[in-house]
C-alpha cells in the first residue's frame, strides 16, 4: 500500500522545488520561479486504539508553471508519482500571476503512525 509520505518522496525526486502548503517569501529566500510544486493534505484519523488507528488523507499536489501548461512535466508526474494510485486532475489559469495551476487530487488510506 502506498503512503502519503511515499507520494511526496516521489514528487521530490522530480528535481523541482516543492513545499508544504505554500512557499514563504523571506529576505533571504524568495519564492522560486516556476515550475514548482506545492502539496496539501486534509487528514482524518479513526480507530479504537493506537495500534488500529487509520489515517484517511485527501491530498493534493499542485504544479505551477509559467504562462502555459507543461505537458512533459505533467506526464512525468503522472508516470513517476501517481503510477499506482487513482487521482483526478484539474487545470486552472491564474491570470493575476500569469501562471497555470495543474492540481492532482488523490486519497490515501493507511495505518496510523
Amino acid at each position: 500500500m502506498t503512503t502519503f509520505e511515499e507520494i511526496i518522496k516521489r514528487a521530490t525526486t522530480l528535481g523541482i522545488p516543492i513545499a508544504k502548503n505554500e512557499f514563504r517569501k523571506t529576505a533571504k529566500k524568495p519564492v522560486p520561479a516556476p515550475p514548482y510544486l506545492v502539496y496539501l493534505l486534509n487528514e482524518e484519523q479513526r480507530g479504537d486504539d493506537k495500534r488500529n488507528r487509520i489515517r484517511e488523507i485527501n491530498g493534493s499536489i499542485e504544479l505551477y508553471t509559467d504562462r502555459v501548461p507543461d505537458e512533459v512535466l505533467e506526464c512525468q508526474i503522472e508516470n513517476e508519482v501517481f503510477f499506482d494510485i487513482e487521482f483526478s486532475k484539474e487545470q486552472s489559469l491564474i491570470s493575476s500571476e500569469n501562471m497555470v495551476q495543474t492540481a492532482y487530487d488523490f486519497k490515501i488510506i493507511q495505518k496510523g503512525r
